[in-house]
């Protein structure tokens, strides 16, 4: 979001939230994750927290999926934010189904913040509202 500058005469333009952000700070809270610092690997990065999401809940622990979905939450509340994050966690983290497999999954699905849940179960909708528009 730009923002005009007093004398009218230009705009300070404000550093967004971006990919860049998301990665440096998600190398920073997570540095036992191999999370590499590129603006170009997005949904990369959001595939490895994904994984760790579900390997974790594997072996019961619910304290790494619970910091992951919070760091998530806190990305995503970021005013700066762009929509290319919350695209990738609708893409290219966890899905409802696989929470929905597992005790551990659902419960992390009905602790995770609602910003993230809503998410997810929106793209678990998607594909069948596209099958009645079309059918």
């Amino acid at each position: 979001m730009d923002i005009p500058l007093g004398d009218n005469k230009g705009v300070l333009i404000k550093k967004m939230y971006d990919e860049q952000a998301f990665s440096r700070d998600a190398i920073a809270r997570f540095p036992g994750l191999p999370l590499v610092e590129d603006h170009g690997l997005l949904h990369v990065q959001m595939s490895t927290l994904a994984t760790a999401v579900r390997e974790a809940l594997e072996q019961g622990d619910q304290d790494l999926p619970g910091r992951i979905f919070e760091f998530l939450a806190e990305a995503l509340g970021n005013p700066e934010a762009t929509l290319e994050i919350e695209n990738a966690i609708a893409l290219s983290f966890v899905t409802v189904d696989e929470l929905r497999s597992t005790p551990a999954g659902g419960r992390a699905l009905r602790d995770m913040p609602k910003v993230i849940r809503d998410i997810l179960l929106y793209e678990e909708q998607a594909p069948v509202e596209a099958d009645r528009r079309s059918g």
